[in-house]
């Protein structure tokens, strides 16, 4: 290290204290020397904190999700959001996982720590803004943006790491999200100038703001915030550049590091930005607290006074740190250095998220759509869906009986893919078309939702394809009662007895649909043996739930003739 992040010496009481919980001397040591009393903090890493979910104004209403989830028994206590287009609740009672629920198919809600609400609502985001995120997957910043903005926002999502990225895109998808361009890259390296009318940096850090439910974060090490700091740093320049005259920042970390936090906005500060009052200034009722005025002897600029921290003991969140900035108008590009920074690699080190989202599942093939050739022009993933294409579609949809294409037309859901509509890797899009200018320049891996995977062997539907034609759908479906739809969501076997419907026949390799006894869309399965017209005389199908891949489906024992 050279001598960005302080190096306190541990006392005797905090060596013992650390030895006996396993955390890192280093890092509690550090603690007590700018927490006036640290044990209230230090008690509340050694438990966990509520978990929290959020409305997805995408898919429905506040009202419907709580009773929705308060009927299969859940007990949820509503919770005041820091963006009230949004509404949150406190998971108080789970009698099972919350995330094996219809409604978390359906992308009716996301699990989302109410502290990690806080960065999107201080970003104000408006329909037909150009919008930054910096540092984007898995997902949830992203998505709440689209929510605020009723998906009327362009936004690009940029996420460098692969499989991170695949989950980011799987989230959009499962969300409904249309209005959202993912690109591979490093944050830095999104090439123009004054290009976004506001930026989120979500940056890269530490995490010790999660320590509550990550015990990797008690033996994190100095070097790691030595990285990260100047990570972070690099890449608030960058948001600088790209920022347009007149447009806001907003700096956020799941950290309590204060060359993570304060020291990070004061960079930004020195670049020309004003720090600005967020628009809210609680946590489900509970005031926010101030940013740091200084550590140990050392006094802080009065310009980080806006930005507003959260405790895991005082706000029963994970640690969150928040802050808005404005470039002005008459912003003096000199502040900015001429000379490209250093890169620095912390490709090595574990990036942690205040998102509750676990990893997810995605669709056959997405990594292998992930990777861009250096140097591809955007010409090399924008370009229009040629007839072959469209005619694979065709064919894959029109297993599930005439007229779905006309259906999904009338619906407006293709009504762009004919002509100037994305297919990027192979890909059908489902997108709308003033997007696709909007985000030419950066030629995403994808933007909006894609309907089915294109292969030699023709089109299959992805989950969201098959969500999209499930109300058209007149062949090619099963529907299975209360428990058996439960059972498919859980990943358990599926009795025979919770079939209350299926095509007569399904054929083996058959791809079905399938369905709860009303008829909402539960997921997207595959026959490996035929259903006859009487129930088979088997005692079970069994059911491998790969999340948001879907369910498919295998019979134990061959089906008598």
């Amino acid at each position: 290290m050279d001598g960005l992040v302080r190096r306190v010496v541990p006392r005797p009481a905090v060596r013992e204290w650390c030895e006996k919980h396993g955390f890192s001397p280093d890092l509690v040591a550090r603690w007590t020397e700018w927490l006036p009393d640290p044990k209230p903090l230090l008690a509340s890493f050694l438990k966990p904190v509520p978990r929290y979910l959020r409305l997805n104004p995408l898919r429905g209403d506040a009202d419907s999700l709580e009773a929705s989830l308060t009927g299969r028994g859940f007990e949820l206590e509503r919770v005041g959001s820091p963006d009230p287009a949004i509404p949150a609740w406190r998971i108080v009672k789970e009698p099972f996982a919350v995330s094996s629920t219809p409604e978390h198919l359906d992308g009716r809600f996301y699990l989302q720590d109410l502290a990690s609400l806080s960065a999107p609502a201080a970003l104000g985001a408006q329909a037909g803004e150009r919008i930054l995120d910096m540092a984007a997957a898995p997902g949830g910043k992203t998505t709440a943006i689209s929510g605020t903005t009723g998906d009327a926002a362009h936004v690009l999502a940029v996420e460098p790491v692969p499989h991170r990225a695949a989950a980011l895109t799987s989230n959009l998808r499962r969300l409904g999200v249309r209005g959202v361009g993912v690109v591979t890259a490093r944050g830095e390296d999104i090439e123009g100038e004054a290009l976004f009318d506001r930026i989120l940096l979500d940056a890269p850090c530490t995490g010790e703001g999660v320590l509550p439910r990550d015990r990797l974060r008690r033996t994190g090490t100095l070097e790691e915030h030595e990285t990260l700091a100047r990570l972070q740093r690099v890449l608030l320049d960058a948001a600088v550049r790209l920022l347009k005259p007149g447009g806001v920042l907003v700096y956020s970390t799941c950290t309590f590091a204060p060359e993570e936090c304060e020291e990070a906005v004061l960079h930004a500060v020195g670049r020309g930005l004003v720090t600005e009052p967020l628009p809210f200034d609680d946590l489900g009722g509970i005031p926010l607290s101030p940013a740091l005025e200084g550590v140990g002897e050392e006094r802080f600029d009065q310009a980080v006074r806006h930005a507003r921290r959260a405790y895991p003991n005082k706000h029963h969140t994970l640690g969150f740190f928040v802050a808005r900035l404005r470039k002005p108008v008459d912003w003096d590009p000199s502040l900015l250095p001429k000379s490209a920074p250093p890169k620095v690699d912390a490709t090595a080190l574990d990036l942690f998220s205040s998102e509750d989202e676990g990893p997810v599942a995605v669709d056959d093939g997405e990594i292998e759509e992930i990777p861009l050739p250096p140097g591809s022009p955007p010409e090399a993933t924008l370009r229009g869906a040629d007839p072959p294409e469209l005619e694979a579609f065709d064919s894959a949809i029109a297993a599930y009986g005439e007229g779905v294409r006309a259906q999904l037309e009338a619906d407006g859901i293709l009504k762009t893919l004919e002509r100037k509509d994305i297919t990027p890797h192979r890909r059908l899009i489902w997108t709308r078309r003033d997007d696709v200018a909007a985000f030419a320049p950066f030629a995403p891996i994808a933007l909006g939702i894609t309907l089915a995977t294109l292969s030699r062997k023709g089109a299959r539907l992805t989950l969201e394809g098959a969500r999209a034609i499930a109300p058209f759908a007149r062949r090619g479906t099963v529907r299975v009662d209360a428990k058996g739809e439960q059972l498919f969501l859980y990943g358990r076997h599926l009795l025979v007895r919770s079939l209350t419907h299926w095509d007569r026949p399904l054929e083996p390799g058959a791809d079905v649909l399938v369905l709860s006894a009303d008829g909402r869309f539960l997921g997207q399965g595959r026959v490996e043996l035929p259903l006859h017209n009487r129930r088979p005389d088997i005692k079970e199908l069994a059911v491998t739930n790969l999340a948001d891949l879907g369910l498919y489906l295998r019979a134990q024992q061959k089906v008598p003739e």
